[in-house]
């Protein structure tokens, strides 16, 4: 992997909202299928009514002006459920720090 995807990587400014203040898990960043898409995955460790989770980013830090919509799944582990978040970035430019 080139250096300025690792930057990419590392610069990546995400910004999770939910309303009822629930605690947010085990966050990633992995890569998408091409090098303009990134994907962010989080958890957070009970099923709350299915609340919609949305990724804020861009290329200024203070002011995020891309957003997307993340996909749930909700599993379950042991006597704890689970809703997993997982959105898709796509249209990234390469070589740029978002």
């Amino acid at each position: 992997m080139n250096m300025k995807l690792w930057l990419l990587l590392l610069f990546l400014v995400f910004v999770f909202h939910f309303d009822n203040g629930s605690t947010i898990e085990q966050i990633h960043l992995s890569l998408g299928s091409n090098e303009t898409e990134m994907i962010v995955t989080w958890t957070i460790p009970e099923q709350i009514s299915l609340q919609k989770g949305r990724v804020f980013y861009g290329m200024n830090s203070t002011r995020q002006s891309e957003s997307v919509m993340a996909e749930i799944e909700i599993f379950k582990n042991y006597k704890t459920e689970y809703c997993t978040y997982r959105a898709l970035l796509t249209m990234l430019k390469p070589n740029t720090t978002y």
